[in-house]
């Protein structure tokens, strides 16, 4: 366990946790998440929004929404406390500049799952990558792209961003219509998926459609939340 005092809350509707890990040990990589541990026992999975290269300091994204796991208790804790428990890091998906240096890359983030894209770009820009990035940003509402300001202003030029707002959840969604006439330009890329895992798997779908092999994804959704065995299977 590690303790990480609340350095700064900002933002609106999802608000940008800054933290300052204060013990020592905590390590993480770009794309991974931490669990915030509530006094109660409860654990809140969140996925660190920042490269690892800025330690001590942290970010994380948070948006309330109601009856989503654990959010009342950590829009309690942020209105409570200054510090925050937590533990870690956890996850198998995350990127290296190495990696991406050895295999082009495709990033798919949909809501506040562009946290670890997020975090991802922010790494690799610090270690100085020349490679090109792809990253599909998909949106329900213009105020879901709370971070395209901020990363329009220092967009690095290896990094090729497409924003797509339309919450239809069926096959004219715009987003899954860009994927699917676009997953050509893809078939040789590392895929990494971030969102719920609705959003998760109706784009890993599209992508199987269009030819892209599920090997070629990466999603932190397969793990906490696998499709059945005969969704898989019929999906192969």
């Amino acid at each position: 366990m590690f303790v990480a005092d609340i350095e700064a809350i900002s933002g609106s509707p999802v608000r940008l946790i800054e933290l300052h890990v204060s013990t020592l040990g905590f390590r993480f990589r770009a794309g991974q998440y931490l669990e915030i541990v509530h006094p109660g026992g409860e654990v809140i999975p969140m996925t660190i929004a920042s490269s690892p290269a800025r330690l001590p300091r942290l970010c994380l994204h948070f948006r309330n929404v109601p009856g989503a796991p654990g959010a009342a208790l950590l829009d309690e804790l942020l209105s409570t406390q200054d510090k925050l428990t937590i533990r870690g890091p956890s996850g198998e998906v995350y990127v290296s500049a190495a990696d991406v240096a050895g295999e082009p890359l495709l990033l798919i983030a949909g809501g506040t799952g562009a946290s670890q894209a997020f975090a991802i770009i922010d790494d690799l820009e610090l270690r100085q990558c020349t490679t090109r990035v792809d990253l599909l940003v998909c949106a329900d509402e213009p105020e879901d792209l709370y971070f395209r300001a901020q990363l329009t202003t220092n967009q690095p030029s290896w990094l090729y961003p497409t924003y797509i707002i339309d919450a239809r959840r069926n096959a004219h969604n715009k987003a899954q219509l860009w994927l699917r006439d676009n997953a050509a330009r893809f078939t040789e890329h590392r895929i990494v998926l971030s969102g719920s895992p609705g959003f998760v798997y109706a784009t890993l779908a599209t992508l199987q459609t269009a030819g892209i092999a599920r090997s070629q994804t990466d999603s932190d959704v397969y793990a906490y939340a696998p499709q059945p065995e005969a969704v898989r299977e019929r999906d192969a």
